[in-house]
């Protein structure tokens, strides 16, 4: 039986006819509103901002009292400033490297980590530092190694990660050894 021909039987025909170049432009679109969206937008909006900053310095600028203006800005980023500095730990100048290696195994217990050994190296005097290697072997499951290796970022300028292996000891049980350099301050600069 033939299907009649209707009103809209010609433009289903043409339809089927171009669905591949349809497609094709729908999904073109579809990547054009997106990287305006994800790209194009956030440059918008940062470019508002900074423009904005911009017309404010200028209205300080030209205003009789507009260096005091950015004098107190100024004071207040510092303060702000003073204030994150201060949630950072505090690394004291006078650190051995029993310090360093207590505060490493205390990274290591938090994670996990069952400490099967801990060997420093001979160290080197390199400007105002001594680089001591440490090498780490130790047992832990598969999630802890993230978490020290995450741990140790951490830590501000006291120890380097120059090595990691790993070996499975078990199904769920994995043996790692690290080479770590400790950072020490040189008895000369203290």
């Amino acid at each position: 039986m033939p299907i009649p021909n209707h009103m809209h039987s010609g433009f289903i025909r043409k339809i089927a006819l171009h669905y591949q170049l349809i497609v094709i432009m729908s999904a073109g679109f579809f990547l054009f509103c997106a990287s305006i969206h994800y790209f194009a937008v956030p440059q918008l909006l940062a470019l508002i901002e900074k423009r904005s900053k911009i017309n404010q310095l200028n209205s300080y600028i030209s205003s009789s009292d507009g260096f005091d203006k950015i004098k107190a800005e100024i004071a207040n980023t510092n303060a702000l400033l003073e204030l994150k500095l201060k949630d950072l730990p505090r690394v004291a100048s006078s650190r051995t490297i029993s310090d360093v290696l207590d505060q490493l195994i205390n990274h290591a217990k938090d994670a996990g980590f069952q400490l099967t050994k801990i060997q420093p190296g001979e160290g080197n005097t390199i400007g105002n530092q001594i680089h001591i290697p440490v090498e780490l072997e130790m047992s832990t499951g598969y999630n802890s190694v993230g978490k020290f290796v995450a741990s140790l970022e951490t830590v501000p300028q006291l120890l380097r990660v120059e090595q990691i292996g790993t070996e499975a000891q078990s199904q769920d049980t994995l043996l790692v050894r690290l080479l770590v350099t400790c950072f020490i301050p040189s008895q000369e600069n203290q």
